[in-house]
This record gives structure tokens, C-alpha cells and sequence, in this order.
């Protein structure tokens, strides 16, 4: 948590979202730092799996307390890794109007590829 604020705070990334949702693309782009915005997407999307992978064992263990299952799990780990690979590559290139806009439409892109990619893989092994 800590290091997801320091990120967020040394990228100017609060500034960049403001000047980006007032249409002011030039200065989203100057107000922001690319070498601290390059870690926001690794930071942020571990620490989605790291809670993806604690909500998994704390269902685990109360299956095996003999508590029930819910009925609705997420298996979605291919969607964060393709999110992060996406907001990564979609800021650095930044081939939209601001890195803010390209970061979330390639992460947005990669993450449902990535899911994509996980459900023909876990479909094939079911065969």
C-alpha cells in the first residue's frame, strides 16, 4: 500500500488524470513523471493478484472447515497479468493523446486477451 501511494505520488499520476479528464492532453503529458509511472501498472496489478490469491486460500481453508464453497469464484489471473502487460506497454508507447488513455485501452486489450488466453488453456485441459 505504501508503495502504491509513493508511486502514485512521485508519478504525478493524480495530476495526469485530472489534466486528462478536463481534455487538456498536452499538459496530462507534461505533468506527469515517466519514470515513476512505469511502476504503477506492475505495483497495482500485484497487488489485485495478491488479493486474488487471498480471497482463493481463505475459500480454501473454509472448504475445509466444511463450510460451503460460494457459489460465484473468480479465476481470473490471466486478466491481471494481460492488465499489467497492457497499462505497462500502453504508457511507456503512449500512441493515444495522453499515457493515461493508452495505458488503460492497451490494459483493458491485453487483460481480456490474457483472459482469453486462459480460458481456451483451461477449456483444452478439460477434454
Amino acid at each position: 500500500m505504501i508503495w502504491e501511494i509513493t508511486v502514485n505520488q512521485m508519478s504525478n499520476l493524480n495530476w495526469a488524470v485530472h489534466h486528462f479528464l478536463r481534455g487538456e492532453w498536452e499538459q496530462s503529458l507534461a505533468v506527469v513523471n515517466f519514470h515513476w509511472l512505469l511502476y504503477y501498472p506492475s505495483v497495482f496489478t500485484f497487488d489485485l493478484f495478491l488479493a486474488y490469491n487471498k480471497a482463493r486460500d481463505i475459500n480454501y481453508e473454509l472448504e475445509q472447515r466444511g463450510i460451503p464453497r460460494p457459489e460465484k469464484i473468480s479465476h481470473y489471473p490471466g486478466f491481471f497479468w494481460g492488465l499489467m502487460f497492457g497499462m505497462t506497454c500502453g504508457a511507456s508507447w503512449c500512441f493515444l493523446t495522453s499515457p493515461i488513455a493508452s495505458g488503460l485501452v492497451a490494459g483493458v486489450i491485453c487483460g481480456v486477451g490474457g483472459h482469453a488466453i486462459q480460458w481456451f488453456s483451461k477449456r483444452r485441459d478439460d477434454f
